[in-house]
């Protein structure tokens, strides 16, 4: 059955998106002492938690700063790209449910020429809880009155597959970039086409 709706994770799965995390890290650090940013997200959680909503906000510039820098340079993942165009053209509806923020998915989708074939966005500071909390997928279901039985996610980490297996939705595993063999030849994954869609075929992608 082909899925009603289809949502895609932004960076690392449409498209790698070069920001400078040790840069951020560092600058969060400086901004707020007494939160650990060893890990971004917790990061995050602990400044709308112990310094409140006005600091988060302080917090979410300095992260909009790093990542509008990054755009110039983002670069396209084709296999994913082609898919996310041939289940619009299928007759799906796509959206993006990214970590990031949503003006970073707006400019990344704007670069990489694919702003008309998306429906809906939930970025970063859409949600109070980051994935793998299913929070941001639960709101697109609900925002666009689809079923987690008629939706499928396409994300590349085992963040996004907690988030898809506790909203009850289907997941499509992004496949590793093409590697060369011993021969000298690269190797890619071949690409998935509707009829694979349909018939729960997806080859070189990950159904999990």
């Amino acid at each position: 059955m082909t899925p009603q709706l289809v949502v895609f994770d932004f960076d690392g799965t449409l498209a790698n998106l070069p920001v400078d995390w040790d840069g951020l890290r560092h600058a969060l650090a400086q901004h707020f002492p007494s939160i650990d940013f060893v890990r971004i997200n917790p990061g995050l959680v602990a400044v709308r938690d112990q310094l409140g909503g006005p600091a988060l906000s302080e917090a979410y510039e300095i992260l909009r700063r790093y990542e509008a820098a990054a755009i110039p340079a983002v670069e396209p993942i084709e296999a994913t790209m082609t898919l996310l165009r041939r289940v619009r053209s299928g007759g799906s509806r796509v959206a993006v449910c990214s970590d990031n923020l949503k003006q970073t998915i707006v400019s990344g989708l704007r670069q990489l020429g694919l702003t008309t074939l998306v429906d809906v966005l939930i970025g970063k500071e859409d949600v109070r809880q980051y994935k793998p909390d299913p929070e941001g997928l639960l709101r697109l279901l609900d925002q666009l009155a689809v079923g987690p039985e008629e939706a499928l996610f396409v994300g590349d980490g085992s963040r996004d597959e907690q988030a898809a297996r506790a909203a009850g939705v289907r997941f499509l595993l992004v496949p590793p970039p093409p590697t060369v063999n011993r021969a000298g030849h690269t190797t890619a994954p071949r690409r998935t086409t509707n009829s694979d869609l349909r018939a729960g075929h997806t080859h070189g992608f990950h159904v999990l």
